[in-house]
C-alpha cells in the first residue's frame, strides 16, 4: 500500500489542529473557570443549565417580592400597634369620663384630649409605605381618611331653618359640588346667626355623628324678628372625610409558583364592624358627642362601640402578623432553594480548575510533540512553506 506525501501532510494537519482545539477550549475554560461557554460543549448539560439559570431567576424575583411583602406588612404591624396603644387610652379615657363624679367641665376636657388622639388615629390610618397608603386598599394612592375643614354659609329666615327639626349640614366652602358632611369633630363646630355666635345646647344642639343641627325654640334664633331680613347663618367646622373611592380590595405579591397571598390589611375591614353596625370615625365621633353633651348613659353607650372596634383591630394585629410568619418562613425555605440551584448550576458550568490546568500541562506537552514530529517528518522545504 502506497502512502503518499500529501496524505502524510493532511493527517499531520490534522491531529496538530486538534490537539490545537482541545488545547483552546482548555485555555478558555481556565480563562473563564467555566466548563459550559457555548452549546457545543455539551449540549445536554447546557439545557439544564438554562433551566436551572431560569429557575434561580425565578426565585431571585420571589425572594424581592417577599422581601416587598414583609416591608409592607411591618408598616402595617408598627401602625396596628400603635392603634391599639391610642385606642387603650382612649377606653382609659372612656371609663374615667364615665364615672357619675366627673363634672361637665372635666368632660369638657377629656373631649379635647379625644380630638388629640382622633387625629392621631386618622395619621396612622393614612401610614404610608413607599408613597402608598397601606390601608388604602387598592387605592393606594388615596388616603382612607382625612381631617377636613368646612364652612356653610346661608341667607336664612325662620321657614328655612325650621325650629326643632334637624338639619343636615353641608360644606358649601367648595362648591360645586355642596358635600353633606358627617362625623364633625366635636368642639369644632361654631355656629353664628347675624354675627352672634350661638351656644351648644342652649341655641342649638348637635349630631356630630349624621352632621345634623337642631335650633332650639328657646334660643337665640328663635328671638330674631320674623322672618329676620339679611340674616346669615355661619358654621364651621371640622369633619372626617372617607375617601369617595373603594378601599376593600386586596393587594397580593406572588411568592411561589402559583401562590400570590394578600399583603394589605384593607381599612374597611380593620376599621368597619358589620356585625354591631358602627366603626371606629362613628365609635369616636359619638363619645366625643357624648362627653360635649354631658351625657354619661351615651357615653357608656358609645364604650361598647369603642370596644367593637378595638377588637377589629387587634384581630387585624394578629391576621397581619400571621402573614408576615407565613412570609418569612417562605422567604427562609427560598433562600434555601436558591443555595441549592446555586450549588447544581455549579456542578454543570464550573471547571475543575486542578483537573483542567493538569490536562492543558499534559496537552500543552502533546501538542508540542505532534509539532516536533511533524517537522522530522515533512520535507524542510514543506514546513518552511507551512510555517
Amino acid at each position: 500500500m502506497r502512502i503518499t506525501f500529501h496524505e502524510v501532510n493532511a493527517n499531520l494537519q490534522y491531529n496538530i489542529m486538534r490537539n490545537y482545539n482541545k488545547l483552546s477550549s482548555l485555555q478558555e475554560q481556565i480563562a473563564t473557570g467555566r466548563r459550559l461557554n457555548k452549546p457545543s460543549d455539551d449540549p445536554v448539560d447546557v439545557t439544564n443549565d438554562l433551566g436551572l439559570r431560569s429557575n434561580l431567576q425565578a426565585l431571585g424575583q420571589y425572594k424581592r417580592n417577599i422581601n416587598d411583602g414583609i416591608a409592607f406588612m411591618g408598616v402595617t404591624d408598627t401602625a396596628l400597634t400603635s392603634m391599639n396603644e391610642l385606642m387603650q387610652k382612649v377606653k382609659e379615657l372612656g371609663i374615667q369620663a364615665s364615672n357619675d363624679t366627673y363634672t361637665a367641665d372635666q368632660r369638657s376636657f377629656v373631649c379635647d384630649e379625644l380630638n388629640q388622639l382622633t387625629r392621631q388615629l386618622i395619621t396612622l390610618i393614612n401610614t404610608t409605605y413607599k408613597g402608598d397608603f397601606v390601608f388604602g386598599g387598592a387605592n393606594t394612592r388615596t388616603p382612607p381618611y382625612t381631617v377636613e375643614t368646612g364652612s356653610l354659609t346661608n341667607a336664612i329666615d325662620n321657614t328655612t331653618y325650621p325650629l326643632g327639626v334637624p338639619i343636615q349640614i353641608n360644606d358649601n366652602s367648595v362648591a360645586p359640588p355642596v358635600t353633606d358632611v358627617e362625623n364633625l369633630m366635636p368642639k369644632t363646630v361654631v355656629v353664628q346667626v347675624g354675627g352672634t355666635t350661638l351656644k351648644e345646647g342652649v341655641d342649638y344642639e348637635m349630631d356630630y355623628t349624621n352632621g345634623m343641627i337642631t335650633l332650639l325654640p328657646a334660643g337665640a334664633f328663635a328671638a330674631l324678628p320674623a322672618p329676620p331680613a339679611a340674616t346669615t347663618l355661619n358654621i364651621s367646622f371640622e369633619w372626617i372625610k372617607k375617601a369617595d373611592v373603594p378601599n376593600t380590595d386586596v393587594i397580593r405579591r406572588e411568592i411561589e409558583q402559583d401562590v400570590a397571598p394578600q399583603i394589605n390589611t384593607p381599612a374597611d375591614q380593620v376599621f368597619n364592624d358589620p356585625a354591631n353596625q358602627t366603626n371606629l370615625v362613628d365609635a369616636l365621633t359619638a363619645f366625643g358627642q357624648a362627653l360635649v353633651q354631658n351625657n354619661p348613659v351615651k357615653l357608656r353607650d358609645s364604650l361598647t362601640n369603642i370596644d367593637f372596634v378595638f377588637k377589629n383591630i387587634l384581630s387585624a394585629e394578629a391576621v397581619n402578623g400571621s402573614r408576615m410568619n407565613r412570609f418569612n418562613l417562605t422567604l427562609t425555605r427560598t433562600e434555601t432553594q436558591v443555595v441549592e440551584v446555586t450549588r447544581l448550576q455549579s456542578e454543570l458550568e464550573d471547571a475543575d480548575m486542578a483537573e483542567v490546568i493538569t490536562e492543558f500541562s499534559l496537552l500543552q506537552n502533546v501538542y508540542s510533540a505532534s509539532l516536533k514530529a511533524g517537522a522530522s517528518i515533512i520535507q524542510p522545504s514543506l514546513v518552511d512553506f507551512i510555517s
